[in-house]
This record gives C-alpha cells, sequence and structure tokens, in this order.
C-alpha cells in the first residue's frame, strides 16, 4: 500500500511541476510582448498635458515616454533610432522624449543608450497619461492621442508603428 501511495505522490508532484513549468515558459518566453497595449494603457482620446509642446506647429507629435532603470527601455533603444531616422525629414512629425528624470540627466542616459532626441522632458509619466515604460504615444495638432503602444514591441509591431506614423502624417 505503501508503494501506491509513494508512486500517487510522485507522479502528482511530476503532474504539478510540468504544469508549473508550462505556464512560466508561455508568460516569460512565449507570450507577445510585443502586443498593442489594451485600450486602458493607452489613453485613446485624451489630451496630454505636457508644457512647452507647440502641438500645432508639430502636426502629429510621437512622445516616447522612458525612464532609467526601465531594461525595456534599454532593449528598444535599436528601435528609437530607426524611428528617429524614418521621421527625420518629414516637416508635420515632431518626436518628443519624457523622462522623469532632469532633462540633462536624461540627454546623458539617452547618449549611453546611443538614441537622440530633438526635444527632451522632464515630466511624470501621469502628465502623460501612462503608468508603464516604454510607452509611444501619437498625438495630434491639439495634443490628443491617436495612436499608441506600451511596453517592449516585437519587430512586426515596430514596423507597424512607424507605418502609422507615416500614415497618420500624411493624412494630416
Amino acid at each position: 500500500m505503501d508503494k501506491i501511495l509513494d508512486r500517487a505522490v510522485s507522479i502528482a508532484i511530476i503532474i504539478v511541476s510540468i504544469v508549473f513549468v508550462g505556464v512560466v515558459i508561455h508568460k516569460y518566453l512565449i507570450a507577445d510582448k510585443g502586443s498593442s497595449a489594451s485600450a486602458a494603457e493607452v489613453p485613446l482620446g485624451k489630451k496630454l498635458d505636457l508644457p512647452d509642446v507647440n502641438w500645432e506647429a508639430n502636426g502629429h507629435t510621437v512622445v516616447v515616454a522612458l525612464q532609467k532603470g526601465c531594461h525595456f527601455c534599454s532593449e528598444s533603444a535599436p528601435f528609437y533610432q530607426k524611428l528617429n531616422q524614418e521621421m527625420s525629414g518629414k516637416q508635420n512629425v515632431s518626436i518628443v522624449a519624457v523622462l522623469p528624470d532632469t532633462v540633462e540627466n536624461s540627454r546623458e542616459h539617452l547618449k549611453k543608450l546611443d538614441v537622440s532626441f530633438n526635444e527632451i522632458k522632464q515630466a511624470r509619466l501621469k502628465s502623460v497619461l501612462v503608468s508603464a515604460t516604454p510607452a509611444l504615444l501619437v498625438a495630434d495638432k491639439t495634443g490628443t492621442v491617436i495612436a499608441g503602444w506600451v511596453g517592449k514591441l516585437s519587430s512586426d509591431k515596430e514596423g507597424e508603428v512607424i507605418e502609422t506614423i507615416i500614415r497618420l502624417s500624411r493624412a494630416r
């Protein structure tokens, strides 16, 4: 009888272990980390509160919300370089980096990541209506969010972001 009970306990432990490993693998390795954030995370239709941003002059403004110590922000640095390259020369698109740290510290941090933005603002994430970084928000001439993404984006999503910004900038 003891052998049967030992065998049953061993089988139960193996099953629980397999399920646990499956959940961990799915959550951290398989799940789509580059999916667009839910409507609750992206403040579509809301007006951003960033002083000294001339929304109207910019046409469309891409707000890139980052923070020092965010490893997803650091891992996304090559995408921000590409985004800057793709948008350079586009007269009706401006990119503004928003970080909670001072502008000088933020500039140094971005330099270490080999990323530069024409405009860097010090602001709390609340002012751009996000609670997680990295976040990319596209605002129209009134500062109202018309598109957005939160989190580290997959390569496909990065392409979608660039295409969306280009499409929106043409619609003017």
